[in-house]
């Protein structure tokens, strides 16, 4: 094993040593890494033994807040591996995690995942209604980078809609911030 297996070595030295809020650091790290080496199956393994790891811990709102960002992480290589169902049920979870913690970037995450989760599963007015809260968090927040993803969400859906003049308007409107922008 090399250095890029650190994360995922110290994680399990951690879950053994019973230290469960490094143990879900380092597996949140592992995971990450693992995905970003195109390892999907094994980031999914360290993102779940971290979220083993949080429910075995007592460490209150930084618990809940290492939960929150686990399940989130949990996102692209569940959706990567089409293990939807799973996807939902973590997406699931991470509601009241999201709900409770009221952090803007987490929080606005969490409602892209969950209006592109609808979206995919073909439930267009769930996907707008996540959309919508992302805009909403968004601009109550100051915070365009969200902003810009839930319009960029919204345009999904109008598109296939079939509502192609709010589709098209909603990208317009992605672009004309991005160029505004450079």
């Amino acid at each position: 094993r090399g250095l890029r297996d650190l994360p995922g070595i110290l994680g399990e030295h951690a879950f053994r040593a019973e230290a469960w809020a490094k143990a879900a650091e380092y597996m949140l790290r592992a995971g990450n890494d693992a995905f970003w080496r195109d390892a999907k199956t094994e980031a999914v393994r360290y993102l779940v033994r971290g979220l083993e790891a949080v429910a075995k811990s007592d460490s209150g709102k930084a618990g809940a807040l290492i939960a929150l960002k686990l399940r989130l992480e949990l996102r692209n290589p569940l959706f990567q591996l089409a293990r939807m169902e799973e996807l939902g049920d973590h997406l699931d979870a991470a509601r009241p995690l999201a709900a409770q913690l009221s952090d803007p970037i987490h929080t606005g995450r969490y409602h892209i995942f969950q209006s592109h989760y609808h979206w995919f599963a073909g439930d267009s007015e769930g996907a707008l209604k996540e959309a919508e809260a992302a805009q909403y968090l968004a601009d109550s927040k100051g915070i365009q980078a969200l902003a810009r993803r839930a319009q960029f969400q919204r345009g999904l859906v109008f598109f296939s809609c079939g509502r192609h003049r709010e589709a098209i308007a909603a990208m317009n409107e992605v672009t004309d911030a991005i160029m505004r922008d450079e």
